[in-house]
């Protein structure tokens, strides 16, 4: 978490810019990282996430029926982010 503050003081300091990763999913819906979300929401202007899913813990279910499995063969679910802030 902490590339993810310093992209966004840096992107906060230009004025502009674009910030992709691909991290643990767990941020995107738990109550601990509310904070950390409003923060993003406000520094940016707009914010694509690809939740991936894949977390074994979870048990969860492709659409056909499937184990859903992780792409990089790991227990922690996956999303790709991409903020992007205008000048």
């Amino acid at each position: 978490m902490k590339f993810i503050r310093f992209g966004q003081w840096r992107i906060e300091v230009t004025g502009c810019g674009i910030l992709a990763f691909v991290t643990n999913h767990g941020y995107l819906d738990n109550p601990t990282f509310r904070g950390m979300r409003q923060s993003l929401d406000k520094t940016f202007d707009e914010i694509y996430v690809l939740d991936l899913h894949g977390n074994s813990k979870k048990k969860e279910v492709s659409p056909h029926g499937y184990p859903d499995e992780n792409v990089f063969d790991i227990q922690q679910g996956v999303a790709v982010v991409i903020m992007v802030k205008y000048p």
